[in-house]
């Protein structure tokens, strides 16, 4: 009876020493020609034999089936899994050694670094392409967050030299309702929404939050005056001809 079970596990690791050998010589290979072998090919070779032999272990019609062994590896697998977890945890990723103004603070200064350099090489570029200074690209901002209501219409949180998520004026770029003549009913719904959109810890899309300012908007009692729209007169210019005689 042994010897059948050892026949049949032969028989059963027949594939996976082919996959073995073709593993180690794409090694050996790269080895001999100087070229990095990734890491993950390693793994890979190293724990080909280790996989098989706990899923054989845990399969009760296969000859070196071991109930004992396939419950520990599970077990030690899970206190080590749980060791990086709580490892992890302890570190700058958790919520409460980061909050959300720390990180995204930390994201756009990395990005006004990078468009800093990129900004000196861009104007290095132009200078060596024009030969002249004359040409300069400008850095202004970074907005972040942003949102992107339509072609050259965007509003967001402006970053120059000083990081601030709290500013009092948003950075708005050809969106209509800032125009003078609207009414304060109006400009109340553009600014609910364009401060709610971009607050950081808003987790809300867009449309929920335009829903449910217009709700909010009309469950208020308003004033009359709020209603108002402004409007200025321009009389129409004669055009008076003059002719030379």
């Amino acid at each position: 009876d042994s010897a059948n079970k050892r026949l049949e596990l032969k028989a059963r690791l027949v594939p996976l020493e082919k996959k073995k050998q073709h593993l180690g010589n794409i090694i050996s290979s790269a080895k001999e020609s100087g070229k990095m072998i990734p890491e993950r090919l390693n793994l890979e070779y190293s724990s080909v034999y280790m996989n098989t032999f706990y899923g054989e272990a845990r399969n009760s019609l296969s000859p070196i089936f071991l109930r004992e062994l396939a419950c520990e590896t599970t077990t030690a697998g899970k206190y080590n899994l749980n060791l990086v977890a709580e490892f992890v945890s302890k570190k700058v990723f958790s919520r409460k050694e980061l909050s959300k103004e720390a990180y995204w603070t930390e994201m756009v200064k990395i990005t006004m670094d990078v468009m800093k350099k990129l900004h000196d090489q861009v104007n290095a570029n132009l200078r060596i392409k024009s030969r002249t200074s004359y040409l300069n690209m400008a850095y202004e901002e970074v907005l972040f967050p942003v949102c992107l209501t339509g072609k050259k219409k965007y509003f967001g949180v402006g970053h120059e030299d000083v990081i601030n998520f709290k500013s009092k004026n948003l950075f708005m770029k050809g969106i209509d309702t800032v125009k003078k003549d609207k009414s304060q009913l109006l400009k109340f719904i553009k600014e609910k929404i364009m401060r709610e959109a971009m607050d950081i810890n808003n987790t809300h899309l867009i449309h929920i939050i335009v829903e449910d300012t217009l709700r909010e908007t009309g469950n208020k009692k308003w004033d009359f005056n709020e209603f108002i729209v402004m409007g200025t007169w321009r009389p129409k210019k004669k055009i008076s001809a003059t002719i030379a005689l």
